[in-house]
């Protein structure tokens, strides 16, 4: 089963759904750090939400976590930004 994840990451992201990432967007493969930069720079229509579908296997009974690091491709910039919807 999949459900839609809406999202806003300027630069890039990668999304867990109760510790197993689920999503990976401008983000390189491998491991993840705090100072891993996007793949690219992000600006313009790219900055909208975009539409992405998931899988549910993550899904347990009870409460579920999310959670979304967001990284941004130039050290010190101040242009951040972050929305995130699941249906």
């Amino acid at each position: 089963m999949h459900r839609e994840l809406g999202l806003r990451a300027d630069d890039g992201a990668v999304v867990y759904l109760n510790g197993i990432e689920v999503r990976r967007v401008n983000m390189p493969d491998g491991a993840v750090g705090w100072s891993t930069s996007p793949i690219s720079w992000v600006s313009g229509r790219s900055e909208d939400t975009q539409d992405h579908r998931i899988s549910t296997d993550a899904l347990i009974d009870g409460t579920n976590v999310v959670a979304v690091e967001v990284h941004n491709y130039w050290p010190g910039n101040n242009d951040l930004s972050f929305d995130l919807r699941l249906e």
